[in-house]
């Protein structure tokens, strides 16, 4: 109950903050000077497709697979120059004004190639005062990118107002992305410290984050300004995405549940099947990896529907974990539903908003539940401290206890530089038994309490203080001045004499003391022995006054 009503509050928080920066967002939208005013491209009108002007973007038109097919307009006599910006998905094209080629970019898939999506920026120049065509001929050899046109954008301005508007529109995927790589190699991390060698559960989250992290930033398009890798561009985003299932069924058999381990087990046997077998047709050329792209997307949203049904009963039999578990899964289901209908339908503007909006609901549903992690963290680290505290302190007193002594003292005598300056003194209340028959051992604990002040007043500031026993204390002391020790030794007899004079108590305190001999203390219990000796004699010498 406790920790559902503190996740409740996390989430009240951040939301709170949310609300409040949006709100402070409205009140205080007065414009600065320093926003960067780049221009953006706009949207290439005017093209035509076999006499039928295009209006809407993304167009399909209809034509074979591994057909090719052209659209063109006609360009004004002009000396201006500009750009366009083409993204291909899956395709060569080849750009021409009149029969001039001015761009091509082929992707011709073999053993060991295959087609990736790519932008391309074209330079347009007419320098003649004569109108020209401007044409753009589209190739695919798969069916579900054959006759497909996405949106053209051109610029009259610098070649960085179309780079500027790639990263815009895919930027965020590659923040989201190393925000789960980061959040991935962080529960690595925590697994190895907090898990034991039988639950592996943040081993396969971490795994799970990093390898998701990896995808959405593969998928972004935005790698392509970074390497020209055709594995990297067309191939990678397909492999993360076929082992993608397996680390977050692995969590569910060894975390969750039981229940559904040889329906599991199999899920994970096909995964990891299915990803060897088409890497081996890929690289034995017989099978490229962008043809299977919606068979295995198809396999994978059906066998997530099973592992969902699986996770419903389980929350249904009230198993806590996963209910939990409900929550992230229940969100990647979205967006690998969202997701997979954006590369059928290619809407690729609303649906990626989409895709992007599900992305940021993950990630404020992972960094809360962090935060409720790290929270709890804390309080059972405040608590181990605590313990361990107690553990070494004596509770009527507030002073160390005999533990802490005996762990010190070996602590001083097994290092040389303090063994050579170290004092051991004893301290021994005579009267207090006295005193509790007398008065009560409520008062006999008040004398303890205040007679260990005394000690602390006196020898404290030298070294460390401790309640050995019933009425029994010591110090350790780095200093084998014994001016010193007798004239704390006499502040603390005065102290005592006070004290007890005050409250008309027969209290007295014996004090004995050795310091570290070499040669003659070759063992701690040696010099223990010599001060508990001279302990008694100062407490005989009381007897017999």
């Amino acid at each position: 109950m406790k920790k559902n009503s503190a996740l409740r509050k996390s989430y009240i928080v951040v939301i709170t903050i949310v609300i409040l920066i949006g709100l402070l967002a409205l009140i205080f939208r007065t414009a600065v000077g320093v926003k960067l005013d780049v221009p953006a491209p706009v949207l290439s009108e005017g093209w035509f497709y076999e006499g039928v002007e295009l209006i809407e973007y993304p167009a399909k038109v209809s034509i074979d697979t591994d057909d090719s097919f052209t659209i063109y307009k006609t360009i004004e006599a002009t000396d201006k120059r500009f750009d366009l910006l083409l993204y291909t998905d899956h395709q060569d094209v080849i750009v021409r004004l009149d029969d001039t080629v001015v761009y091509m970019s082929t992707q011709a898939a073999s053993s060991a190639s295959f087609y990736a999506n790519l932008h391309h920026m074209v330079t347009i120049e007419n320098n003649t005062n004569l109108s020209r065509v401007l044409s753009i001929t589209y190739h695919s050899p798969y069916q579900r990118t054959s006759g497909l046109i996405a949106p053209i954008y051109e610029t009259d301005e610098s070649t960085g107002v179309l780079y500027t508007y790639i990263i815009s529109q895919h930027i965020w995927y590659v923040v989201f992305g190393m925000l789960f790589i980061l959040i991935g190699i962080v529960t690595l991390a925590i697994s190895h410290v907090v898990d034991q060698a039988t639950s592996r559960g943040r081993f396969y989250l971490g795994l799970f984050a990093i390898t998701f992290g990896l995808w959405v930033i593969a998928r972004s398009t935005l790698l392509q300004f970074v390497t020209n890798n055709v594995y990297i561009l067309g191939g990678l985003s397909l492999t993360l995405f076929m082992i993608l299932p397996i680390p977050i069924l692995m969590y569910y058999k060894s975390h969750i549940t039981k229940r559904f381990e040889q329906e599991t087990l199999g899920l994970i046997a096909y995964f990891g099947l299915q990803a060897i077998v088409i890497t081996m047709l890929q690289i034995a050329g017989v099978l490229d990896f962008v043809k299977p792209v919606l068979f295995v997307s198809i396999m994978t949203l059906i066998i997530m529907s099973f592992l969902l049904a699986f996770i419903v009963q389980d929350v249904l039999n009230h198993n806590e974990i996963a209910k939990k578990f409900s929550r992230y899964y229940g969100i990647l289901f979205l967006y690998a539903f969202i997701t997979f209908i954006d590369d059928q339908t290619f809407n690729h503007d609303n649906l990626s908003i989409y895709s992007l909006a599900v992305l940021v609901l993950l990630s404020l549903v992972v960094l809360l539940d962090y935060i409720f992690f790290i929270e709890k963290r804390l309080k059972l680290s405040y608590l181990s401290e605590d313990y361990a505290r107690l553990a070494y302190m004596d509770r009527l007193t507030g002073s160390k206890n005999r533990h802490a002594y005996e762990e010190d003292f070996e602590r001083y005598f097994s290092d040389n530089r303090l063994k050579n300056n170290m004092r051991l003194v004893f301290f021994d209340f005579d009267g207090l038994k006295q005193i509790n028959d007398q008065y009560g051992h409520v008062e006999g604990d008040f004398v303890l309490k205040e007679g260990f002040t005394s000690i602390l007043n006196a020898f404290g500031r030298y070294g460390e203080c401790y309640r050995i026993g019933g009425d029994e204390f010591s110090c350790i002391i780095q200093s084998l001045d014994d001016d010193l020790y007798q004239n704390c030794k006499k502040q603390l007899i005065n102290d005592i004499k006070t004290f007890s004079t005050y409250h008309k108590f027969d209290l007295h305190i014996s004090v004995g003391t050795a310091t570290y001999q070499e040669g003659i203390d070759e063992k701690p219990n040696d010099m223990i022995i010599r001060a508990d000796k001279n302990m008694y004699e100062n407490k005989n010498g009381h007897k017999n006054v």
